[in-house]
């Protein structure tokens, strides 16, 4: 309304609860996956994790920006995620950690507006921030995040996945 972006950062940890989402009209909703790792089975956290993207359905998630209705959201990293890219892979399988949604108004922007902006030539809208020194480079890890810890370790490595981000403009 006055042209500021209202996002929800780390959202199911915190204040960035269900009561929020439902009492604050939100521009992007950012899923922070904390809340389903450590000490709880995989299965449980996969569980938890559809359950919020069935959920971000409801709302009006879409893969597909052309298909954003009003009041909708849109997911960038959904059509990515379905064309191989991830940014944590657990036995083979990739994964987007840091899932960023975009509301109707960032997804079909009123000229002169802000809105979300094409990050690559393959019509992508979100980025996996990947760079060869943030990757494992050998080993039965290799290819995935270095990570900062293994079995309790210090490894001098940066994160258990890659960071995510969308570009927004004019």
């Amino acid at each position: 309304e006055h042209g500021y972006i209202v996002e929800m950062d780390d959202f199911g940890s915190g204040y960035s609860s269900l009561n929020v989402l439902k009492d604050i009209d939100l521009d992007v909703i950012k899923l922070d996956m904390l809340f389903i790792s450590g000490k709880s089975p995989m299965k449980r956290g996969g569980v938890i994790l559809s359950s919020v993207i069935r959920m971000a359905k409801w709302l009006g998630g879409r893969k597909d920006i052309a298909e954003v209705e009003k009041n909708g959201f849109f997911n960038p990293f959904w059509q990515m995620l379905d064309d191989g890219y991830g940014s944590i892979g657990y036995r083979g399988v990739w994964s987007i950690y840091d899932i960023i949604m975009v509301n109707e108004a960032l997804a079909k922007p009123e000229k002169g507006s802000l809105g979300i902006q094409k990050t690559d030539k393959k019509g992508h809208y979100g980025v996996v921030f990947k760079r060869p020194f943030m990757v494992t480079q050998n080993g039965q890890y290799k290819g995935y995040p270095f990570r900062t810890f293994s079995s309790g370790k210090f490894i001098n490595g940066y994160s258990d996945h890659f960071p995510t981000y969308i570009v927004v403009g004019k």
